[in-house]
C-alpha cells in the first residue's frame, strides 16, 4: 500500500502515464502533507507586530516560491527542492521564514511515498527522482501536472466570476492598484505603513484628500435680460478665472437636466473627462473658450481677486492648445432634449424610458466625475443646482452646493461672491479627510537573500512566464492581512511617534484601519457554479491573485476539500488555471467529465461555445472549436489505456497540441520524455533486475549462512583460488599491510590500457569538466597531501587497475583504486556512516544499490550521471555485488567518488561538502592516525572498553552501597 487516499493514488498513476511520474509522486507527497513548512501567525496568539510580521515574511517567501506558476504544491516542490540543495539549513529556513521541523518531515514523506511506488513497480528508485523544480520545469511539463490535477480534482473547483473581477478591478489606475481607508480609521503615516512593507520590495504612496462641501443659497440678479444662457456665462468666466489661479485640473456645473464639464484644452485630464462622457454621445457640444488675463489692465475690486483675474472669449472647436497670451479651455455639455422635459413625454411608455435613460445617464455622469475626484489623483470641483436651468427667472433665491477634491482650503465668502452675487445667504461648511493606499505598478521578481542562491532567475525559468498579470504583491499583502482576521475587514497597526499627537506611543495602542470588504479574500470565491462559500488558507498565492487586464472567469483546483455545513467548502492545495473557460473546457473533454450531455451528442459542440460564450482567453474561436474536436477524439482514443502504468510519450504530445497556445505560451514535449521514464521498451528488463535484486537479498536475510564476515569469505576465495592455478589477474591482494584479500570473480577480466587511453585518463586528474562531478580532481589533491607534493596520481602507476564484463552483448567496466603507501582508516561499526563502508576489502567496501550510488554524487548532477547519453549509464553485475559502467572515464570517476565516500563520508556530511579546508583538515587526520598506528577502529574499541569498565565498577558499587542500607536497617541502625 502507498499509504494515500485514492485520489492522490489517481494523480500518481496519471502522472506515469502522462510522462511526470516523479513529479507526480512528489506532487502527491506534498498534497497529503497536512502542516504547511511556512511559519504561521494567530491574531489571537500573536502580537500586533508580530502577527502582522510573520504574515509579510511568509506570504514573500511563497511568492518567491511560487514563481509566477499560482499553485501551492507547486511552490512546495521548489522550497523542498532548495532545502536540499542547501547546507545550512537553520540560516535558510530563518530567511524563508520556513519551519524547519515541518520541512524535514515534509521532504522524509516525499522520499518514503518515492521508495513505495518503486517498490510496487519494481524499478530502481533513481528513475523516480525529480530532476529539476517546477521554476526550471519546461512549460509543457507545467501545463500537464495542471491538466492532470483538473482530471482528479474536477469536483472541488472554486470560481471568481467576471462580475466579481470587474468589481475589483475597478480600483486599478493608471499609476497602480488604490484601496481607500473607510471613515473611522486612525489616521496614519508613512512610517506605520513601512513595518509591514519591505521599502525594496513594496512600492506604493499614502495619498490623503479632502472633501470639503459648502451649502448655500443667493439671489440671481440678472445682468441684462434674464436667461440660462447669460446666468451659465456669467458663472463659467468666474469659475475658468477660480479654477486657473487656485490650479485645478477640471470643474463641472450641473443641473437637474444639463452638465457642463471644463478643463483645459488638449490635457489629459480632458481626454479622462471625455472618455467618461463618450458612451453618452457628447462629442459634438465640445466648445473652445478663449481666455485673457487681465493682468495690467485698469480695474478694481473683482478683477484683482481670484474670480476675475481671467476673462473668457468664445471661439469654435478647431484650434486646441496654448501660447504665451491666452490659455484654452474646452466645455463639454450633456444636455436631456426639451421633448423630454416636457409633460407630454412621460405619459406613454416609450416616453417614460427615455426620459428614465436620460436621467440615468445624467447620474452615471455625475458618479464618474465624483470618482475622479475622490481618486486623489486631480484637484477639482463640482457645483450642483437642484433645479432645471430653463427656470431661471429674476429675483429668485435659488440653492446650490460646491463640493472641493483635492485641496484642504474652502473658497472664502469673497469668492462666493464674487461668484454668485452680493446677496448670498449662509453658506455652510463640510471638511471630510480621507486617506488611501496606491500600490505602483511593479513587475513580479524573485527575492533577493543573502547568503542564498537565487533559483529560476534564468531568462527560461517560470518567472518569465506568468500565468496572469497579477495586482501588485504589497495590494495582495493588505489582502491577507484583512482576510486573516476573519470577519473583520481590519489592519491592526503598532502606532509610532510620528502617529500620535503628543510624541508619546503607548504599548497597548494599536491604529486601526478599516478596509473595503472587496479587500477580503474570503468573499471573492464560490463553489464552482454555486454560490456557496469557500474557506481558503489567506497565506495562499492562487487565493490572492487577481488578473489585471481581463475580466474573465477564473478558475481554481482544490487537492484537499472538506464539505462544511450549510453548503461551503473548506480547501486548500489551490492550483490556478489560465484565465477564462478555454483552458477548463479543454481539460474537461479530454478526460470525458461532462455532467449535463454526452460525449457522443451532435450539439456538444454547439454547447460548448455557448457556455464559453465571450470568455475565450487567448485562443481565438476558430481555432478552439478545433480544439475542442481534438480533445473529444483524444478521450475516445485513450480508453484503451485503462490502469496501464507505463508512459505513453506519443499521447503526451497529441494533449499538448491541444493545449499549445491556450495560455499564451508555447506547451511542446520536453526533451527528455522517453528517457529514463517507465516505458514499454524499458519496463520489463528494469522489473526483471528488481524483482532478482530483491530476491537474492531476502534469500540472504533468511540465510544464516550468508551472515558470515567478509573476511572468512575472502580467504576461503584465496585459498580456493591458489589451489586451483588461478592466473594472477584473477587475484589481487590488498595492499594496506592488513594481508586482506578480495577476488573478481571469473566474469571480469582486467584491461591493459593503450598509452591514448591513459592520456585521456590522466587528464581527469587535471580537469575534471565533463560531468562536473569534481571526484578525480580531488582525489588526487587529498593523496598528493598524504603524500607529498612530488608524487603525483595518474593511471600508468600502481594504484590503478581496470576490469572488464560482457553483459547483454555489451561491455561494461569497474575501476578498482588500491593506493599504496596509503592506509585505510577503518570505520566502526557503532560510526554514523553507511554499511558498505564499514567493510574492510576493497571489493565489498564498495556501493551496491543505485540508491548507494547516488549518495556519492552531488545532488544537482545526480540525473547528469545516470544519463550520459545512454538510456542507463549504470547496471548491476549479475552477483549483484558490483556496479559497473558502460564507460570508461565514467568507471574512473565514479570509483573516485566512492573511495573519498569511504573514507572521509559519513550519513550527515559527504565527501563534496567538505570544502577544500576541512579535505585537508581530514587529510591531516588520517596521517596522523597512521603515524601513531592508531586506526580508528582500535582508538573507538579502546574507549568502548573504557566505558564498559567504568560502568560495571559503577554498578558494583551500587549493589554494595543498597547491600549495607538493608543489612543497617534489620539490625536497626540508623544511617
Amino acid at each position: 500500500a502507498l499509504g494515500i487516499d485514492l485520489a492522490l493514488g489517481s494523480l500518481i498513476g496519471l502522472g506515469i502515464q502522462m510522462g511526470v511520474g516523479a513529479e507526480a509522486i512528489q506532487m502527491a507527497a506534498v498534497l497529503s502533507f497536512s502542516k504547511s513548512p511556512w511559519v504561521m501567525g494567530n491574531p489571537l496568539v500573536h502580537g500586533t507586530s508580530s502577527f502582522n510580521d510573520n504574515i509579510r515574511k511568509s506570504y514573500v517567501s511563497r511568492c518567491h516560491f511560487d514563481a509566477n506558476l499560482f499553485s501551492d504544491p507547486l511552490a512546495v516542490m521548489n522550497l523542498i527542492w532548495d532545502y536540499e540543495s542547501h547546507n545550512d539549513t537553520h540560516k535558510w529556513a530563518k530567511s524563508h521564514n520556513v519551519s524547519l521541523s515541518q520541512i524535514r518531515r515534509l521532504s522524509s514523506t516525499t522520499e518514503n511515498l518515492r521508495k513505495r511506488v518503486a517498490s510496487y513497480l519494481g524499478i530502481p528508485e533513481g528513475m523516480l527522482q525529480v530532476s529539476r523544480p517546477p521554476i526550471e520545469m519546461s512549460h509543457g511539463m507545467v501545463t500537464i501536472l495542471r491538466i492532470i490535477q483538473v482530471w482528479v480534482f474536477s469536483a472541488t473547483m472554486i470560481q471568481i466570476d467576471s462580475k466579481t473581477l470587474q468589481g475589483l478591478q475597478k480600483s486599478h489606475t493608471k499609476n497602480g492598484v488604490s484601496i481607500d481607508l473607510r471613515p473611522g480609521s486612525d489616521m496614519v503615516v508613512r512610517s506605520d505603513l513601512e513595518k509591514i512593507f519591505m521599502k525594496d520590495r513594496h512600492f506604493f504612496k499614502l495619498l490623503q484628500s479632502s472633501e470639503i462641501r459648502q451649502k448655500g443659497n443667493f439671489e440671481y440678479i440678472p445682468v441684462g435680460e434674464p436667461s440660462p444662457d447669460n446666468f451659465i456665462n456669467r458663472l463659467e468666466a468666474h469659475l475658468i478665472s477660480f479654477a486657473i489661479e487656485k490650479q485645478f485640473t477640471f470643474f463641472c456645473i450641473s443641473f437637474t437636466n444639463r452638465v457642463f464639464v471644463y478643463a483645459i484644452s488638449g490635457s489629459e485630464t480632458e481626454k479622462i473627462v471625455k472618455k467618461c462622457l463618450k458612451p453618452h454621445r457628447v462629442e459634438d457640444s465640445r466648445v473652445t473658450l478663449k481666455i485673457h488675463s487681465n493682468e495690467g489692465k485698469s480695474g478694481r475690486c473683482v478683477r484683482e481677486r481670484t474670480c476675475g483675474r481671467w476673462t473668457v472669449q468664445r471661439q469654435s472647436a478647431t484650434k486646441s492648445g496654448s501660447n504665451a497670451q491666452f490659455l484654452l479651455w474646452s466645455r463639454t455639455c450633456f444636455e436631456m432634449s426639451k421633448q423630454l422635459l416636457t409633460k407630454k413625454a412621460a405619459p406613454t411608455k416609450k416616453g417614460a424610458k427615455k426620459v428614465e435613460a436620460a436621467k440615468k445617464d445624467l447620474k452615471t455622469i455625475m458618479t464618474s466625475l465624483e470618482e475622479l475626484g475622490r481618486s486623489g489623483d486631480y484637484k477639482c470641483m463640482m457645483l450642483r443646482f437642484p433645479w432645471a436651468s430653463p427656470k431661471i427667472s429674476a429675483s429668485r433665491r435659488l440653492n446650490f452646493d460646491l463640493v472641493s477634491f483635492g485641496t484642504t482650503n474652502a473658497m472664502t465668502p469673497v469668492d462666493l461672491r464674487d461668484v454668485f452675487g452680493p446677496c448670498l445667504g449662509n453658506a455652510t461648511k463640510q471638511i471630510a479627510e480621507k486617506q488611501k493606499l496606491q500600490f505602483l505598478w511593479c513587475k513580479s521578481l524573485p527575492r533577493e537573500f543573502k547568503g542564498g542562491n537565487d533559483k529560476g532567475v534564468k531568462m527560461e525559468s517560470s518567472w518569465e512566464r506568468p500565468l496572469i498579470k497579477c495586482i501588485p504583491e504589497g495590494a495582495r499583502i493588505v489582502s491577507v492581512l484583512v482576510s486573516s482576521r476573519r470577519r473583520d475587514n481590519i489592519i491592526k497597526l503598532v502606532a509610532t511617534e510620528a502617529s500620535t499627537h503628543d510624541g508619546e506611543v503607548d504599548e497597548d495602542s494599536d491604529l486601526s484601519l478599516f478596509l473595503p470588504k472587496s479587500t477580503n479574500a474570503t468573499f471573492r470565491w464560490k463553489r464552482f457554479n454555486t454560490t456557496d462559500a469557500v474557506y481558503i488558507d489567506m497565506n495562499s498565492v492562487p487565493a490572492t491573485a487577481v488578473p489585471v487586464d481581463s475580466p474573465d472567469d477564473l478558475y481554481c483546483v482544490c487537492a484537499n476539500a472538506l464539505e462544511v455545513r450549510g453548503g461551503g467548502l473548506r480547501a486548500e492545495g489551490l492550483t490556478l488555471l489560465p484565465q477564462g473557460k478555454a483552458f477548463l473546457l479543454l481539460a474537461r473533454f479530454t478526460f470525458g467529465l461532462l455532467r449535463e450531455t454526452n460525449i457522443d451528442d451532435d450539439t456538444i459542440l454547439d454547447k460548448a461555445m455557448m457556455w464559453i460564450g465571450s470568455n475565450l482567453g487567448k485562443a481565438p474561436k476558430k481555432i478552439l472549436m478545433g480544439r475542442i474536436e481534438r480533445a473529444i477524439d483524444f478521450h475516445k482514443s485513450s480508453l484503451h489505456l485503462r490502469e496501464t502504468l507505463q508512459s505513453f510519450p506519443e499521447k503526451v504530445k497529441q494533449l499538448l497540441e491541444i493545449f499549445d497556445g491556450i495560455d499564451g505560451y508555447e506547451a511542446k514535449a520536453w526533451k527528455t520524455l522517453s528517457s529514463n521514464l517507465p516505458i514499454r521498451q524499458n519496463i520489463a528488463h528494469l522489473q526483471s533486475g528488481f524483482q532478482e535484486e530483491t530476491g537474492k537479498i531476502l534469500s540472504k536475510r533468511q540465510s544464516s549462512r550468508d551472515k558470515r564476515d567478509d573476511v572468512k569469505v575472502n580467504r576461503e576465495a584465496k585459498e580456493d583460488a591458489t589451489s586451483e592455478g588461478s592466473p594472477p589477474d584473477q587475484v589481487a591482494t590488498d595492499r594496506t599491510g592488513s594481508g586482506t584479500l578480495f577476488v573478481v570473480p571469473d566474469y571480469f577480466s582486467t584491461i591493459p590500457l593503450s598509452q591514448k587511453e591513459k592520456a585521456e585518463l590522466r587528464g581527469l586528474f587535471e580537469n575534471d569538466d565533463e560531468l562536473t562531478i569534481g571526484s578525480c580532481k580531488t582525489l588526487a589533491e587529498v593523496v598528493q597531501n598524504y603524500r607529498g607534493v612530488s608524487e603525483q596520481l595518474s593511471m600508468e602507476s600502481s594504484d590503478w587497475e581496470m576490469y572488464s564484463v560482457q553483459m547483454e552483448g555489451k561491455h561494461w567496466f569497474k575501476a578498482v583504486f588500491k593506493p599504496h603507501n596509503f592506509g585505510y582508516t577503518e570505520r566502526p561499526k557503532k560510526s554514523n556512516c553507511a554499511a558498505w563502508m564499514k567493510k574492510k576489502d576493497h571489493i565489498t567496501a564498495r556501493p551496491r544499490t543505485v540508491g548507494q550510488v547516488t549518495n556519492c554524487i552531488p545532488p544537482k548532477y545526480q540525473k547528469q550521471v545516470l544519463a550520459v547519453g545512454k538510456k542507463n549509464s549504470m547496471q548491476l553485475s549479475p552477483d549483484l555485488k558490483h556496479i559497473v559502467f558502460d564507460d570508461m572515464k565514467l568507471a574512473v570517476q565514479m570509483e573516485a567518488a566512492f573511495w573519498l565516500e569511504r573514507q572521509l563520508g559519513s550519513k550527515k556530511r559527504h565527501w563534496y561538502q567538505f570544502g577544500s579546508n576541512g579535505l585537508a583538515q581530514m587529510v591531516w587526520e588520517l596521517k596522523h592516525l597512521r603515524a601513531e598506528h592508531k586506526p580508528g577502529v582500535q582508538q573507538c574499541s579502546k574507549n568502548v572498553v573504557k566505558k564498559s569498565k567504568s560502568k560495571k565498577l559503577m554498578e558494583k558499587k551500587m549493589k554494595e552501597s543498597k547491600l549495607t542500607k538493608l543489612r543497617n536497617r534489620e539490625h536497626g541502625v540508623s544511617m
